[in-house]
């Protein structure tokens, strides 16, 4: 977003914006986490709680972060 955008939405509404973003791309990573463990058994390589975040492109604090434990069922690094 130019500054420009910035100064139209006024500060609040570019922290609104700066807010939804970050959302997103969380509720992104948690789509992604799920499925990589059968891909990782599929490969033949080990689940492992590095193996889960490198495939998926998230970090190892991502994955343990208490905000997305309940939301990472089934991932079996948990």
């Amino acid at each position: 977003m130019r500054c420009a955008d910035v100064r139209y939405l006024g500060p609040v509404g570019a922290i609104g914006v700066r807010t939804e973003a970050a959302q997103q791309r969380r509720l992104d990573r948690i789509e992604r986490v799920p499925a990589v463990p059968d891909s990782l058994e599929r490969d033949g390589g080990a689940v492992t709680d590095a193996g889960v975040g490198a495939r998926a492109g998230v970090s190892r604090a991502f994955l343990y972060d208490n905000a997305q434990v309940p939301l990472l069922p089934g991932c079996g690094i948990l």
